[in-house]
């Protein structure tokens, strides 16, 4: 081949990335737009305060993050009304925690509200018996944890990412799982895709984790307060977020979702494994 024409292969290369991406932001900017309407309006219904409103509208990972698990969805129209549903139960998880976990300032009555969302988003879904059957079993591992997780010291690296399999690894598995119970388009092997999903969520749980550190001033089981002056620690996660980050990207090289969330997720695990 002549220079000049692998130049235009390259540049044709390029040009596709170029498209995919900008398709992948235009859809999760939009997606987000509505999860963020929806939760607002559920909530207001129910009589949240504006205490409660102003601190969903700041959340960040959870009304965003699970959109991912509906990536290999490969009718947009499905893809998008399943994500918005895996967002919406996220946010509902995520204020029945605080509930538990008792960090955050605003009233348990508000955050009780957490379970409309979840009621809400299931609903949505059109699962039969089986799948519905699913979704109870398949939170009882991720409950347990979260219930317990306030009386658990986290002393270990090894610790911290079984916990984290299990919660956030978990919570992305899961939305995974259903979709494939729930999604008639769906163009990926159920494990595949709930494996890849439970990497993307341990990849974010050290990203919250190093955030925390650093603007919460948080030390108690928290990763990076576990290895910050221990270099070799440091090097060994630093490593296993690189295995982490290759077996994901080996699974969307082999199952390519119809929404490529491949660049999104290897920016996020690459700036991670920077900064450690």
């Amino acid at each position: 081949m002549s220079a000049l024409n692998w130049a235009r292969l390259n540049n044709g290369v390029d040009m596709l990335a170029a498209v995919s991406e900008a398709r992948f932001s235009e859809e999760w900017t939009r997606s987000q737009d509505v999860i963020q309407s929806e939760t607002r309006q559920i909530l207001r219904d129910h009589g949240a305060s504006e205490n409660l409103l102003n601190y969903v509208l700041e959340m960040k990972g959870y009304p965003r993050v699970p959109y991912f698990s509906s990536a290999w969805i490969g009718n947009e129209k499905e893809r998008a009304h399943h994500g918005i549903c895996y967002c919406l139960h996220a946010v509902g998880v995520k204020l029945l925690d605080d509930v538990i976990d008792e960090d955050q300032d605003v009233p348990n009555a508000d955050l009780a509200l957490g379970h409309v969302l979840i009621q809400h988003a299931l609903a949505r879904l059109p699962m039969d018996d089986g799948a519905g059957q699913f979704a109870l079993q398949a939170w009882q591992k991720i409950w347990s944890y979260v219930v317990q997780e306030p009386r658990i010291t986290i002393d270990g690296t090894e610790d911290w990412f079984r916990g984290a399999e299990t919660k956030a690894g978990g919570m992305m598995e899961f939305y995974a799982r259903l979709g494939a119970r729930t999604a008639r388009s769906l163009q990926a092997p159920e494990e595949q895709a709930a494996r890849a999903m439970n990497l993307v969520g341990v990849i974010y749980m050290v990203g919250d984790d190093i955030r925390d550190w650093h603007a919460l001033g948080e030390r108690d089981s928290n990763l990076f307060a576990m290895i910050e002056d221990d270099q070799a620690e440091r090097k060994a996660v630093r490593e296993r977020l690189g295995r982490i980050r290759e077996e994901l990207q080996q699974i969307l090289i082999h199952y390519p979702p119809a929404f490529d969330i491949s660049p999104e997720v290897n920016r996020i695990a690459r700036k991670w494994q920077d900064v450690l």
